[in-house]
């Protein structure tokens, strides 16, 4: 295999030379840094060297002799410019002109050649985020490779006002549904049963460009965003031959190389996806008759044709005539002569005889002997320990740009494989207190947790240009993720010293994305007119196939372990839970952009239109199986804590007329649901300088929008809300459809105002006013109840909400100096009506409406270059909410929920963090090929759990200290070594109850020191 891949690779390679002649390319943009199209290009000693740049304002001049060339690039409108360029042969001279507003012609005697500025470094970012219409921030491939970072999650926590927590972002503040993550600027499922957005370490940044976080609605955008709408770009074509490989070993100092907890696993765990050994087939799943009445049991001995020629159909055990029936039967068998039928001292023989010799033939006639009730369910309860592997990670791409049939075709192609363990021996698992103020916690001994992931990402970008006029491209990105989660925790109650509860949880999840995205860019000469088309397709798929969970007590005696008590009925019970979630989204949108003034007008002056869809589809299905008692009276002990052997296959089956154990179906109606989402938008917008100073951009956004979510079986049948079949058993209210159907109008306007000081810098203030909104997402509207393992206990939804109105004011102060040095300062604030909280409800998690909440806050960030080779990025964000939370408790009333308001509250808005801090120092010097940096993070306490029930406490995450180092040093022209070390401080990832008395643990992870040693190869 090995071998095939590097023939493989040497035959791509071996195809992708470069060009024969030299070449001159680049791109051609105004003072604004917009794009020209059309600007012709030219060598004065040879006039059929010529051509003009293309919609993405790229040129390309190939050069047949060496020698020296004088090239003229011409616009109507704007100052020549004048140039002589060295060509030599197979050399690809890459140069990008600016051109300013009509002067005189300029002269350049000296050709200073500069690096191609494409969108994967710093220098292309900053001059986008300069000459935007709307406020943004970055994160380019360039700085990701100083930090170190490995997926877009570590990465994007660099940037002002973002933090994340389990994957997901938060920006200013605020996080979920109001941060819209996108793939190039398309939606993709998140493949989360309960979060509205997508985990961004599923993408590795070897494959990534960079990321862009717009923080000011435009109506070009969608508009269910408030916190950030952020666009993660992926790696694009180069312009000539572009190879590299990378290769990451992890060291982790707290679980390498020693042991770790974990399960059984399947063959291809190693691949992100598990190859059957975890499912089971419960197709013919039959139950076991484990107390057969009288009458059954004379039926399976052969007597019902007997009773149906008498005229008996059956009987109820303890009736005034089963027993003469019964007796009858004895009769039949033999076992008693019809004289004896009224004669109690021959019916007890007779009876003793019959349960001896004939009802355990009834028995295992009526469940076949040698059936197997486990139902294929594999034996794979106990957990174990492992020596825990280095970590490792592997990436690969390579790119050229060619000509196919006589077109210029790019392509791009990447593959990332990793595989991790990360290890708490000492971790924290969730206490749950009761519902008074007295908060009686269970004392935690220990957790040994643990997650192993496994995942690959793969692109291909392939890009052909028709003309000058028109490129098509097209994008496929797989990826697959798998991870195993095994945890085994104690606790102890404060008010028993007696007994240690012992809770083991296995699960396996994976998950996989298949991305397709289709993009037309096209320009009409004609009416000047850009028009471009973007389609995305993702077919989304997360399979959890047995989450198991168990629990049982240790018996102690003076501290000592006497016996274990394990009993499938008792506490959680013994349970095994498969998750299958179906989510594809559909994506498209096509925008029209037509200039509103000439060349020759010096002001950026544009009209911008179009419209969007965007259709998800979700269903899910979630199966749950129980072990029961089965008919033996003795039970099965627990012995040397061997799960595997007390729920042994062999318990499973009948032996003469026994069975210890038996699973039992709890298949609710409402585990099984489906949803939509469709929303259609128009747009209309101007992008419009006034003069030099002044810049205006806003317009407005309809967005239409059609939610729907039920369960499939009430659907089906037609049932209407509140009928009494649509059954949520447990108390819960009925499982009702939920349906939005509303039109938004979205206003915004961006004024950007430009300050002529001095040469030196470049200095603007940006001020926006938007409304926005949050949607509910499918699963929160849906009313099931569906045991969550994270939580460990039932999330259900509220039909109820309803979607989230925002109002955004921001203001921001940019500077950008010529040396690279910047600065900003920037307030912002959001008011939010019917701001959705998830909190504790009346049987486990749900979701509410927060009718008033605000957020409002401050962001500085700077870049300052010290010296020659230093350089220090920092950015802080100050943020203050408030939300003015109804407390309601509320009883289910013959299935309607019957609210009381208890009081009213005034606390910090769910998710958001009140300070965070960033800061990146790094140390640069090409000459010897070695780069340094060391990065820092914090962010403050947040709330991540509300106590939406009196009585409940608020969970928080709590402060964490970040500091990553990273050195790189080039080795040759070709070869770079690096070390990364991640979290040095090992700061836990905790989350706490918030209680009068002080903090108190809910969960705590650390995820131990991590040393990276990578080397790469670059052609």
């Amino acid at each position: 295999m090995k071998r095939i891949l590097f023939y493989t690779l040497l035959f791509i390679a071996s195809i992708s030379f470069s060009f024969s002649q030299g070449t001159l390319t680049g791109r051609v943009t105004d003072n604004n840094g917009e794009l020209l199209i059309g600007v012709k290009l030219l060598a004065v000693e040879d006039f059929t060297i010529t051509t003009r740049t293309d919609l993405d304002g790229k040129y390309t001049l190939k050069f047949p002799n060496d020698k020296v060339y004088t090239i003229k690039v011409l616009m109507i409108g704007y100052d020549t410019i004048i140039t002589k360029i060295d060509v030599k042969k197979s050399e690809v001279i890459t140069k990008d002109f600016t051109l300013t507003e009509f002067k005189k012609v300029k002269e350049i005697k000296e050709l200073s050649v500069v690096g191609k500025r494409n969108k994967a470094n710093d220098y292309y970012m900053e001059k986008i985020k300069l000459n935007s219409a709307t406020s943004i921030d970055y994160i380019s491939s360039e700085t990701m490779k100083k930090t170190g970072d490995a997926n877009v999650t570590a990465a994007i926590t660099r940037v002002s006002g973002v933090s994340s927590n389990g994957g997901l972002i938060t920006v200013r503040g605020i996080g979920d549904r109001y941060v819209k993550t996108t793939l190039n600027g398309s939606r993709i499922p998140t493949l989360d049963p309960l979060t509205n957005n997508i985990k961004l370490e599923i993408f590795p940044t070897s494959l990534i460009d960079n990321i862009v976080i717009t923080k000011t609605a435009s109506p070009e955008l969608p508009g269910d965003w408030a916190g950030a709408y952020i666009s993660v770009e992926t790696k694009d074509y180069p312009d000539k031959l572009n190879l590299n490989i990378e290769t990451q070993i992890g060291y982790n100092a707290q679980n390498t190389f020693k042991d770790y907890i974990t399960s059984d696993k399947s063959e291809t765990d190693w691949l992100g996806f598990d190859n059957g050994f975890r499912e089971h087939n419960t197709g013919n799943l039959t139950m076991p008759n484990l107390a057969p009445t009288s009458y059954q049991e004379m039926v399976a001995l052969g007597l019902g044709s007997y009773f149906n020629q008498i005229g008996v159909n059956g009987w109820t055990d303890g009736t005034s005539n089963s027993n003469l029936y019964f007796r009858m039967g004895l009769v039949q068998l033999g076992l008693l002569s019809a004289s004896q039928i009224n004669d109690n001292a021959s019916y007890q023989n007779a009876l003793q005889l019959y349960n001896s010799n004939y009802k355990n033939e009834a028995f295992e006639k009526l469940n076949p002997n040698g059936t197997s009730y486990n139902n294929g369910f594999n034996n794979n309860w106990a957990t174990k320990l492992r020596k825990a592997p280095m970590n490792f990670s592997n990436s690969f791409s390579i790119g050229d740009q060619k000509l196919l049939f006589g077109k210029k075709f790019g392509y791009f192609v990447g593959f990332k494989y990793g595989s991790s363990i990360r290890y708490d021996s000492q971790g924290v698992s969730q206490r749950v207190g009761d519902e008074s103020l007295n908060y009686s916690l269970e004392i935690q001994d220990s957790a040994l947790i643990s997650r192993e992931t496994n995942s690959w990402s793969a692109i291909c970008n392939l890009a052909l240009k028709l003309n000058d006029n028109n490129k098509l491209s097209f994008l496929f990105m797989p990826n697959f993720t798998g991870n195993n989660d095994v945890s085994k925790y104690e606790t102890q109650k404060l008010n028993n010293v007696e007994d240690i509860n012992v809770t083991q949880n296995i699960f396996y999840e994976q998950r996989q994305q298949l991305i397709y995205q289709l993009a037309s860019q096209n320009y009409i000469p004609s009416l000047k007119m850009k028009l471009d088309f973007n389609a995305s397709y993702t077919a989304g798929k997360s399979v959890a196939p047995d989450f198991k969970a168990t629990e049982y007590l240790y018996i102690l005696q003076n501290g000592a372990i006497q016996g274990y008590q394990f009993s499938p009925t008792a506490g959680d019970g013994i349970r095994r839970f498969d998750r299958y979630l179906t989510e594809n989204i559909l994506d498209s949108r096509i925008i029209a952009e037509l200039p509103l003034s000439s060349t020759k007008n010096k002001f950026l002056r544009k009209l911008k239109f179009g419209a969007a869809t965007q259709y998800n589809y979700k269903k899910t299905d979630n199966d749950e199986y129980r072990v029961m008692n089965g008919n033996n009276l003795s039970q099965v002990q627990l012995t040397n804590n061997d799960i595997n052997s007390y729920l042994s296959p062999d318990k499973f089956i009948i032996n003469n007329g026994i069975l210890d154990y038996s699973y039992q179906p709890f298949d609710f109606l409402r585990n099984h649901s489906f949803g939509y989402s469709n929303v259609i938008a128009g747009f209309a917008m101007t992008d419009f300088e006034l003069n030099k100073a002044i810049r205006f951009s806003g317009g407005f956004r309809i967005e239409h929008t059609n939610i729907f979510t039920d369960v499939d079986y009430f659907h089906k049948m037609g049932y209407e809300r509140n009928d009494i079949r649509r059954e949520n058993l447990g108390g819960f209210a009925f499982v009702n459809a939920a349906s939005i159907s509303e039109t938004d109008f979205l206003p915004s306007a961006n004024i950007i105002y430009k300050i002529f000081l001095k040469k030196s810098f470049d200095s603007k203030l940006r001020f926006n006013f938007s409304k926005t909104l949050a949607r509910p997402s499918l699963r929160e509207l849906n009313d099931a109840a569906i045991f969550d393992n994270e939580f460990r206990t039932l999330i259900y939804g509220n039909s109820d909400l309803k979607i989230v109105d925002i109002y955004n004011y921001d203001f921001r102060s940019e500077t950008y100096f010529k040396n690279g040095d910047n600065v900003s300062f920037s307030l912002f604030y959001k008011d939010l009506k019917n701001h959705i909280e998830m909190g504790f409800g009346s049987a486990g998690i749900t979701w509410d409406n927060i009718e008033n909440s605000s957020v409002k806050g401050l962001e500085i960030e700077g870049r300052k270059k010290l010296g020659k080779y230093f350089d220090i990025r920092a950015n802080v964000t100050l943020v203050n909410s408030i939300s003015e939370f109804v407390r309601r408790d509320f009883q289910v009333v013959d299935g309607i929920k019957v609210y009381t308001i208890v009081d009213t509250v005034y606390r910090t808005m769910f998710g958001q963090a009140p300070y965070l801090v960033n800061s990146i120092f790094s140390y640069v010097n090409d000459t010897i090929g070695l780069t340094a940096t060391v990065s820092y993070n914090i962010q403050g306490p947040r709330l991540v759990i509300a106590g939406s029930i009196k009585g409940r406490p608020d969970v928080y995450e709590i402060s964490r200290n970040m500091i990553d180092v990273k050195i790189s040093k080039r080795l040759s022209k070709h070869f770079t070594a690096n070390l990364t070390i991640r979290d040095i401080l090992n700061t836990p990832v905790k989350r706490s109850y918030k209680l009068p008395s002080g903090w108190v643990d809910y969960d705590s992870f650390r995820y131990g020191v991590n040393f990276v040693l990578g080397i790469s190869y670059k052609l």
